[in-house]
C-alpha cells in the first residue's frame, strides 16, 4: 500500500461524497442508510483504493465486521471495490461494475494501434474522475474557476493512461481541451516547458 497522509484520505473521501451527493436530484429525501452507502463508497475509494486486490477484499471484510452497508456479493471475493454507487428513485444502491459495450466510430478510420475498449477497471476511474472533476470549486475572484486534479497511480500496463484517454474522448470539443504529455526519466523540465 502507498503511504499517504491521513489529510488526504480525509479530503478524497470529502470529495467522492461531494461528487455522490451533486448527482442527487434538487428536493429528493434519502434515508439515513443511503447517506450511509455514500459515505462508505467514498471511503472505501479513498482508503482502500490504494491497497492491492488483496488489501482490497481484508478491507471489505473489515467493514463487513462493522455492519456497514455492503453491497449483497453475488460472487465469492466479490467486494465494494467490484461496485460502483447508483442513485435513482429516491434512494442509493450498489450496482455491479460493468463496461459499456464496444462499438467502433462510424465516422473514423478504424486504427487497430489507437483502439481503446471499455474495461471494468477503465469504467471503475471514468466513474470516480467523474464524480471529482466535474465539481466546481468556488474561489475568491468573482470570475476564476479552479478544477480539481486527480493523479492516476499504478504499475506500468494497468490502463491509466487509456482510461483518461476514454474519458477525455467525451468531451464536448467546443468547451474543453485535451492536452497529453507523457513523462519518463528522460523528462527534464526544459522539455516538460517545450511542450506545453
Amino acid at each position: 500500500m502507498m503511504d499517504v497522509s491521513l489529510a488526504m484520505k480525509i479530503m478524497n473521501t470529502l470529495s467522492l461524497v461531494n461528487g455522490l451527493l451533486k448527482s442527487v436530484p434538487a428536493g429528493t429525501k434519502l434515508l439515513d442508510i443511503d447517506y450511509e452507502k455514500i459515505v462508505v463508497y467514498a471511503l472505501s475509494w479513498a482508503v482502500g483504493g490504494l491497497y492491492e486486490a488483496a488489501e482490497r477484499f481484508q478491507f471489505h471484510e473489515f467493514l463487513q465486521s462493522k455492519s456497514a452497508p455492503l453491497p449483497q456479493n453475488k460472487k465469492e471475493n466479490e467486494t465494494i471495490f467490484d461496485y460502483y454507487v447508483l442513485i435513482q428513485d429516491q434512494k442509493v444502491e450498489y450496482a455491479l461494475v460493468k463496461p459499456e459495450e464496444w462499438k467502433p466510430a462510424a465516422d473514423k478510420a478504424f486504427k487497430f494501434s489507437q483502439l481503446l475498449l471499455p474495461t471494468i477497471d477503465s469504467f471503475r476511474v471514468e466513474f470516480l474522475v467523474n464524480n471529482i472533476l466535474t465539481q466546481p470549486r468556488p474561489t475568491h475572484s468573482s470570475t476564476a474557476f479552479v478544477q480539481n486534479g486527480v493523479l492516476l497511480i499504478g504499475g506500468s500496463g494497468t490502463a491509466k493512461t487509456s482510461s483518461v484517454l476514454m474519458w477525455a474522448q467525451k468531451f464536448d470539443l467546443a468547451v474543453q481541451l485535451f492536452k497529453r504529455i507523457n513523462f519518463s526519466s528522460a523528462t527534464s523540465p526544459g522539455l516538460f516547458q517545450a511542450s506545453i
